[in-house]
C-alpha cells in the first residue's frame, strides 16, 4: 500500500514540475532521481543544450560536461551531492553540436517527510554573454593599465631624454656668458649646437608619431636618384674612427634605373634610423648597409624591389625584446642604469613608414652577436626621369646659390616673438638680404602698403592679426608672384601647413628655423 502510493506521489510531482517548469520558467531545469538519472528536462534547456528530452532520460546531466569543464568546480558539485547539500556553480558544459558554453548550475535536493532523498532539482542559466563580457572588461582593464604603464615609462625616459641635452644647452649658455675666451665661446657654442640638434631629433620623433597616428602625412613620391641617396648616406659615416662599409649588389648606374619614384627624404630617415641605432648599440662592432635589387619587371611599367640590410656586430637583441621592438614607447632597456637613450619611437615610426611605402621591416639577431634589420621597397622606374636627367639637379642648384644674383633685395619678417626675430634677421644678414620686422599682421599690412618688400617671413601665430589672417588680406592686392610669403610655425603637422597654403602663402617652414632651409626656399621663391 506505501509503495502504490509512493508512486502515486511520485507521478503526481512529475506531472505537476512538468507543468510549471515548461509554462512558467525561462531557465533550463533538470529534475533526476536520488542517483541523478534524469527523470525531466523542459523545452528551454532542449533549446539552450539541442538534447531532446528522450535523448537524456536516464543519463546523468554529467554527460554535459567536457575537457573545458573546470576540474575544481566539477570536484566542488560532486562533494555537495555526496553531501546531499544545495550549491550554486559556474562551469563549462557542451551542446549537442560539441560547442561549449558558460553555465550557472544550481542544485536542490528533495527529501520526503521521512527525511529520504528522492529528487534533485537542477536550474541552469546560460551565463555565456555574461563571461564574454566579462573577460573582455578584464582584457581591457589589463590592456589599459599595460598601456598606462608603457606611457608612464615613456613618459619617464623622454623626460630624461629631453632634459639631457636641455642641461647641456643651458649649462654651456651660462658657461659662454661667464668666458671672456673667443676660442672657448666658440667651442661652447659648438656644444650648443650639438645638443639642440639632438634635442630637435627627438622632437621630429614625437611629432612623425602624431602624424602617423592621425593619419596626418603624405608620401612626397618624386623621382630620385639611388646612387646620391646611398652617397650622402656614407658621407655621414666617415670610415675613420669607425668601421662602416656600404655594399651594393646591383650596378646603380645601370641606364633601366638611376631614377626611381618614391619619398627619398623617408627612405634616408628610416635607413639613417636603423643605422643610428645599429652604431649605438655597436660600441666596438662594424655596422654594413647591403642594398640588393632583386628584381626588375621591365614589361609595361617597370618596377625595382630593392632591399636595404642594415647589419652589425653589436651587442643583439633578446627573443623577449624582439617581441616588441617596433611597438611605441618601447625600449630594449628600461633599467635606470641602462646604456643607450632613446625616446623609444624610431623603430615604430621606421616601421610604419616602411609598411605606408609598401614593405615591412624584417629583425633577426642572436643576443651578443649583432643583429640584421631589413626592408624591401617595390619602387617604380621613372622614364621621364631617364630621358630628363635635369629633374634631380636642382638640390645641387640650390647648394651654388650666390646672393649676388639677388642684390637689394628685401625682407618682411614678421613675428612677435624677440627671440624669433633676432634669429631671423641674423639668418636674412647673413645671406645679404635686406630687412624689416614688424611685430603683428596688421602692422606688416601698413608696411607693406608703404614700402616695397619682395618676400614676407610669415609666422602664423600672432595677437592683434595672425599670420593667415594677414595673408589672406595681403592677397586681395598683392598675388604669389607678386608678394612670396613663407608662413613659419612652431605646429608642423599636415593641418597646419594646409592652413598656410590655403590662406595664400607660397611655401612653409617649421620653426626652428633651419639656416640651409631657409636659404634654399628664398631661392627658389626668388629666381
Amino acid at each position: 500500500m506505501f509503495k502504490r502510493t509512493q508512486k502515486i506521489w511520485h507521478k503526481h510531482f512529475l506531472s505537476h514540475a512538468m507543468l510549471l517548469f515548461n509554462n512558467n520558467h525561462t531557465e533550463s531545469v533538470i529534475i533526476t532521481d536520488s542517483e541523478r538519472h534524469i527523470l525531466f528536462t523542459n523545452e528551454v534547456f532542449t533549446n539552450t543544450t539541442g538534447y531532446s528530452a528522450n535523448e537524456v532520460l536516464g543519463k546523468t546531466p554529467k554527460f554535459l560536461q567536457g575537457i573545458l569543464t573546470d576540474k575544481d568546480s566539477s570536484k566542488k558539485l560532486n562533494t555537495a551531492i555526496q553531501n546531499k547539500e544545495s550549491i550554486t556553480i559556474e562551469l563549462i558544459n557542451y551542446r549537442k553540436d560539441g560547442s561549449p558554453f558558460w553555465n550557472s548550475f544550481s542544485i536542490t535536493p528533495y527529501f520526503n517527510p521521512l527525511g529520504k532523498l528522492l529528487y534533485w532539482i537542477g536550474i541552469q542559466r546560460n551565463i555565456t554573454q555574461q563571461r564574454q563580457l566579462e573577460q573582455e572588461l578584464l582584457e581591457a582593464k589589463n590592456k589599459a593599465e599595460q598601456l598606462a604603464f608603457t606611457k608612464s615609462q615613456f613618459l619617464a625616459n623622454m623626460s630624461h631624454e629631453i632634459r639631457t641635452p636641455m642641461n647641456s644647452i643651458l649649462g654651456f649658455s651660462e658657461l659662454s656668458q661667464e668666458s671672456n675666451d673667443l676660442s672657448e665661446i666658440k667651442q661652447y657654442l659648438a656644444n650648443i649646437n650639438t645638443a639642440s640638434s639632438h634635442l630637435m631629433a627627438i622632437l621630429n620623433d614625437i611629432l612623425d608619431l602624431s602624424k602617423i597616428q592621425a593619419e596626418g602625412f603624405t608620401l612626397n613620391k618624386k623621382p630620385f636618384y639611388l646612387k646620391n641617396l646611398l652617397d650622402s648616406i656614407q658621407l655621414l659615416y666617415p670610415t675613420t674612427g669607425r668601421s662602416f662599409t656600404l655594399e651594393a649588389n646591383c650596378n646603380i648606374n645601370n641606364p633601366f634605373l638611376p631614377f626611381l619614384i618614391g619619398d627619398e627624404l623617408r627612405i634616408k630617415q628610416v635607413l639613417l634610423n636603423l643605422l643610428n641605432n645599429a652604431f649605438k648599440f655597436s660600441p666596438h662592432g662594424s655596422v654594413k648597409l647591403i642594398v640588393d635589387c632583386e628584381k626588375i619587371n621591365v614589361s609595361g611599367t617597370r618596377f625595382i624591389q630593392l632591399k636595404f640590410s642594415i647589419v652589425d656586430t653589436g651587442i643583439g637583441i633578446s627573443e623577449e625584446q624582439l617581441k616588441s621592438i617596433f611597438k611605441r614607447f618601447t625600449q630594449a632597456d628600461t633599467s635606470i642604469s641602462r646604456n643607450f637613450g632613446g625616446t623609444g619611437l624610431g623603430l615604430a615610426i621606421s616601421q610604419q613608414l616602411i609598411q605606408s611605402m609598401g614593405g615591412e621591416i624584417q629583425v633577426q639577431s642572436t643576443l651578443g652577436k649583432g643583429s640584421t634589420f631589413s626592408f624591401e621597397l617595390p619602387l617604380e622606374i621613372s622614364n621621364d626621369a631617364i630621358k630628363n636627367p635635369s629633374l634631380n639637379t636642382d638640390i645641387e642648384q640650390l647648394t651654388l646659390y650666390d646672393n649676388s644674383v639677388f642684390p637689394n633685395k628685401r625682407i618682411l619678417v614678421v613675428d612677435d616673438d624677440k627671440m624669433s626675430q633676432v634669429v631671423a634677421k641674423l639668418m636674412l644678414k647673413k645671406l645679404d638680404f635686406g630687412f624689416e620686422v614688424a611685430e603683428n599682421g596688421a602692422i606688416a599690412i601698413d608696411l607693406i602698403n608703404k614700402k616695397r618688400f619682395d618676400l614676407v617671413l610669415m609666422d602664423i601665430q600672432m595677437p592683434v592679426m595672425n599670420g593667415l589672417q594677414a595673408t589672406h588680406n595681403i592677397r586681395k592686392s598683392y598675388t604669389e608672384q607678386d608678394l612670396p610669403i613663407i608662413g613659419m610655425s612652431a605646429g608642423i603637422l599636415l593641418h597646419d601647413q594646409m592652413a598656410c597654403f590655403n590662406a595664400g602663402m607660397n611655401s612653409f617652414l617649421p620653426k626652428p628655423l633651419d639656416f640651409e632651409s631657409l636659404k634654399n626656399e628664398l631661392v627658389k621663391l626668388l629666381s
